[in-house]
C-alpha cells in the first residue's frame, strides 16, 4: 500500500528525472491533499534548484 504522498513523490520523480528538489516539493505540495509537506536536512542536499533526486540515485545496470 502507499498513499497519495508516495503516489505523487514516485509519479513526479518517474515523470521527471531531471527535475530539481524544488519541483519535487512544489508538486508535492499543490497535489497532496491533507500532507504538510516539508524539507528536512536541506543544507545536506546543495542547492535545491540545482539538486534533484537523481544526483543521488541511479539506475543499476
Amino acid at each position: 500500500m502507499c498513499d497519495r504522498f508516495s503516489r505523487n513523490l514516485i509519479g513526479h520523480v518517474s515523470a521527471n528525472p531531471a527535475g530539481t528538489y524544488r519541483d519535487l516539493y512544489l508538486y508535492c505540495a499543490q497535489h497532496t491533499l491533507g500532507s504538510h509537506v516539508g524539507i528536512y536536512n536541506y543544507e545536506n542536499f546543495g542547492n535545491l534548484y540545482t539538486t534533484g533526486p537523481k544526483d543521488f540515485f541511479t539506475r543499476k545496470q
